[in-house]
């Protein structure tokens, strides 16, 4: 586990104007990847230990050989195999409900003479069962990341039909519905902080990454 995140719009700042959908890219399988080949005018031997320094440090609190499964500076190649941890906070009926959600993937990192290209796979999102799920309870289910979205869309049909019915409504009845709305904003503001933060894991990742790979350790 790299971390536990909590989420927070401020950090919505380190995503690139063309990622704004926040939509995980998929491979010719469908399955979601995050890959690029960078092009660089450093050595394979300067890149791999940009590679392996970044890592070291990157996976510092999980320990960095807990998580390596493989590094060949022969081949130029490390693989990482990790988790993030995200807790999504909001409030309904006056009660904050918490919701967990654990993010597995694989790195490989390759290395070559002026070039280095990293594939992310291997993702699948999980949930645990209860807050005990995180210390190494394996009762998880699967999440399909576009029901996030699926879910929005539901709850903005509610909201429209409960907006306007309270057209006609009147006191205590009209305050009683205000709080339901209030509590379908909520679990839309969830929603989609939740489907934002999934993609923020990994372009944190890449960025940090890629702004290693940038160093010329030579000097």
């Amino acid at each position: 586990m790299k971390r536990i995140l909590f989420l927070d719009l401020a950090l919505l700042f380190v995503i690139a104007v063309y990622s704004q959908n926040y939509e995980f890219p998929k491979n010719a399988d469908g399955e979601y990847e995050f890959s690029e080949v960078v092009e660089s005018n450093l050595s394979k031997g300067t890149l791999f230990a940009n590679a392996t320094s970044w890592a070291m440090k990157f996976y510092e609190e999980d320990g960095y050989k807990n998580v390596v499964q493989l590094e060949s500076e022969l081949e130029g190649r490390l693989v990482i195999k990790d988790y993030d941890v995200v807790i999504d906070g909001y409030e309904v009926k006056n009660e904050t409900n918490f919701r967990t959600e654990k993010i597995y993937y694989t790195l490989t990192i390759d290395c070559k003479d002026n070039k280095y290209r990293y594939v992310i796979n291997e993702i699948k999102i999980k949930s645990p069962s209860s807050r005990f799920s995180l210390i190494g309870s394996d009762l998880e289910w699967d999440i399909n990341r576009e029901k996030h979205l699926e879910t929005i869309s539901m709850l903005k049909h509610d909201k429209e039909i409960l907006e306007a019915q309270m057209q006609n409504m009147k006191g205590r009845k009209l305050s009683k519905a205000q709080k339901h709305l209030d509590d379908i904003n909520e679990k839309i503001k969830a929603e989609n902080e939740m489907y934002k933060e999934e993609f923020i894991i990994f372009e944190r990742l890449i960025n940090s990454l890629k702004k290693k790979m940038s160093t010329n350790s030579d000097f």
